[in-house]
């Protein structure tokens, strides 16, 4: 057995997110349908983690294990066109594979790992960024969230700060959620001015709870707007109640934009 780890990136216009849905289109699934095509045999990918509809992924892995008889003959299969060389092997592989993806989605890796490497329990970091602008722009509407109410900017970076540190975040979770544990180190929170009416969340954790980030986001836009105060977020957390918090903003801003491994 042998185990491969694709580096990628996606859209997530067109899908339901990263995991496969009944009758919907999954990253997951245009890629496993991709990689049944290149090594004909079915093969099952495991994500760095699952994205809602519409979220976007700027760096995201997933693995999958291959037989090494599958193994032998795909190598001898691409030899003809890539050499005998398995860097040259495995690069040809990433090119069928973008061939195979469609627009949405690229593949910019695909490299060999031990088999106890997995692609989300060993992730260390995850950081995502939310981007919001103020000031009507039709060039990035469908990549940022039109804010239309006057916001307290000082105001929400003091509440990003507050929720910081190792806490249960059932209160930013989505209802009926399947995690076991509501506990996540958040490391950091904090909103980017990037000029011309335009902002960013950044949160960093060594976990996310579904939905975790767009309802932390909405609290935080709430904050501003003058709905919460900076001082109700610890009390948000405390309670463990999703009904209390903020309503959660869209995902078509949402970006996954890294996740961090061990030095393997």
């Amino acid at each position: 057995m042998r185990r491969f780890f694709l580096h990628l990136a996606y859209n997530g216009r067109s899908f339901c997110g990263w995991q496969v849905q009944p009758n919907a289109p999954s990253v997951q699934g245009v890629l496993e349908q991709a990689l049944a095509v290149l090594f004909k045999t079915s093969v099952r990918l495991t994500g760095a983690g699952r994205t809602d509809t519409g979220v976007h992924a700027v760096s995201y892995y997933a693995h999958f294990d291959m037989d090494e008889p599958f193994w032998t003959a795909a190598v001898a299969r691409s030899a003809k066109a890539a050499g005998t060389v398995l860097e040259d092997v495995y690069a040809h592989w990433v090119y069928q594979l973008n061939a195979l993806s469609g627009p949405d989605i690229a593949v910019y890796r695909l490299f060999e790992t031990p088999l106890d490497c997995h692609a989300r329990f060993s992730a260390v970091e995850r950081t995502y960024h939310y981007y919001f602008h103020v000031v009507k722009n039709p060039f990035i509407a469908e990549s940022s969230y039109f804010v239309r109410q006057r916001l307290d900017m000082e105001a929400m970076r003091s509440a990003a700060a507050l929720l910081v540190g190792r806490k249960d975040f059932s209160a930013f979770e989505k209802l009926h959620g399947a995690e076991n544990s509501h506990i996540c180190d958040l490391r950091r929170a904090e909103m980017r001015d990037l000029g011309n009416g335009r902002y960013c969340f950044v949160f960093s954790a060594d976990r996310f709870l579904r939905n975790m980030v767009r309802a932390m986001v909405g609290t935080l836009l709430a904050v501003g707007q003058g709905r919460f105060a900076v001082s109700d977020v610890p009390v948000l957390l405390a309670r463990r109640d999703r009904g209390k918090a903020g309503e959660s903003v869209p995902g078509h801003a949402l970006f996954l934009r890294e996740v961090r491994y061990p030095d393997w």
